[in-house]
C-alpha cells in the first residue's frame, strides 16, 4: 500500500494528462530519476528544483523511518541472505515488466527496500490493521513489516515495488506545500483527503503482482516450494486475502462488462485489463475514461472514481 497525502481540488471525471518531466533521455530510453514524475501547479524552473529534491531523497537511503500507523516507531534490521536474493531478483526483473505496460522503470536498488522490526505487541496491531508494508512517496523508500514467511514478504516487496514504479505526481498548493496528487490509477482531489479510484488502483497493482509472481517466482527455489502449497487466492496464516474484494470488483464488474460491450475492439478480457494497467503506469487516464463512458454512459467514469475512493 502506498502512503497517501492530501492534494488540492479537482474532478475525477475531468483529469488532464500530465506530461512527464522527471526523466533523462539516454540510449534511446527515458531514465527515471525518482518515483515522482510531475509537480502540478509549479512553474517550470520551480518544478525542476522540486524534482531534484525528490531525487536527493531517492538517492539518500540512510534515513530514519520515523512514525508509522499512528505512532509506531519500527527499527530497521539487516536483510537475511534469503531476503537479499529475493529483493535483488524482483528488482532485476521489474524494469522489463514495467516497460510492457508503457511505464518508465525506477532504478531501484536493494537499499530502497527497508526491512523493519517492531515489538510483539505492535506486530499484533499491524496484523489487525493488515499493514504489512508501505511505499513512502514523499521520502522515497519502501518499508517491509514482519510477515509469517518468505513468500508473504516477497509478495509485500513486489506489491510496494510496483507502487514505486507507477506514475506519480504531486501538487503545489497556494501555500507552497506539496501534496500527493496521483499514485498510479488513483488520484487525490480536494482538501478532504479523498483518493478517487483507490480500490481500483490497488486492484490493478495486485493483478500485476499476480502476473509477475506467476511468471517469475518459481525461479526462486524457496518461493517455488512455498507456492506449491499456498495459492494467491488462499488465505494465509495471517488471515489475509490480499485485495481480493477489490480485484473481484475490477474483474467482474468493470473489465468483464467492458469486454462484453466492446468485443469488436478487444480480443479478450486480458486486453481490457492491459488498458487499465497502462493507465496506471503512464498516468494517461483519458483512454480508459473514454472507454468507460462509451461502454456505460456519460458521467460513469466519475461515478466509478467516487464509489472506489478511500478517505484518509
Amino acid at each position: 500500500m502506498a502512503d497517501r497525502h492530501e492534494s488540492s481540488g479537482g474532478d475525477p471525471g475531468k483529469e488532464k494528462q500530465e506530461p512527464i518531466l522527471n526523466t533523462e533521455i539516454g540510449a534511446g530510453k527515458p531514465k527515471r530519476e525518482s518515483g515522482i514524475l510531475r509537480i502540478v501547479g509549479a512553474e517550470s524552473e520551480e518544478e525542476i528544483e522540486m524534482l531534484k529534491e525528490f531525487k536527493r531523497r531517492f538517492d539518500d537511503q540512510e534515513k530514519e523511518v520515523g512514525e508509522i500507523l499512528g505512532g509506531l516507531r519500527p527499527q530497521e534490521r539487516e536483510k537475511t541472505e534469503e531476503e537479499k536474493r529475493i529483493v535483488e531478483f524482483i528488482l532485476g526483473k521489474m524494469p522489463e515488466f514495467v516497460e510492457r505496460y508503457g511505464g518508465i522503470p525506477v532504478n531501484l536498488k536493494p537499499e530502497h527496500v527497508h526491512f523493519l522490526e517492531v515489538d510483539e505487541r505492535s506486530k499484533e496491531r499491524l496484523k489487525a490493521a493488515k499493514k504489512f508494508g508501505f511505499y513512502d512517496a514523499p521520502r522515497q523508500f519502501i518499508g517491509i513489516l514482519p510477515r509469517a514467511n518468505s513468500l508473504m514478504s516477497a509478495r509485500t516487496v513486489l506489491h510496494e515495488v510496483l507502487h514505486f514504479n507507477e506514475f506519480q505526481s504531486f501538487t503545489k498548493g497556494k501555500s507552497g506545500k506539496l501534496a500527493q496528487r496521483r499514485q498510479g490509477f488513483a488520484m487525490q482531489l480536494g482538501k478532504t483527503r479523498e483518493e478517487y479510484f483507490s480500490l481500483i488502483g490497488d486492484a490493478i497493482v495486485e493483478k500485476l503482482a499476480a502476473k509477475f509472481e506467476e511468471e517469475y517466482f518459481d525461479f526462486i527455489p524457496e518461493l517455488k516450494k512455498m507456492r506449491e502449497n499456498n495459492s494467491r487466492r488462499e488465505a494465509n496464516e495471517e488471515g489475509e486475502v490480499a485485495y481480493e474484494e477489490a480485484v473481484g470488483v475490477l474483474d467482474d464488474i468493470v473489465i468483464k462488462q467492458v469486454y462484453n460491450k466492446n468485443k469488436n475492439r478487444f480480443k479478450s478480457e486480458e486486453e481490457v485489463f492491459n488498458s487499465f494497467a497502462r493507465s496506471a503506469m503512464t498516468g494517461r487516464l483519458l483512454e480508459v475514461a473514454r472507454l468507460i463512458e462509451k461502454s456505460f454512459g456519460k458521467g460513469v467514469f466519475k461515478i466509478l472514481g467516487d464509489t472506489s475512493k478511500k478517505t484518509f
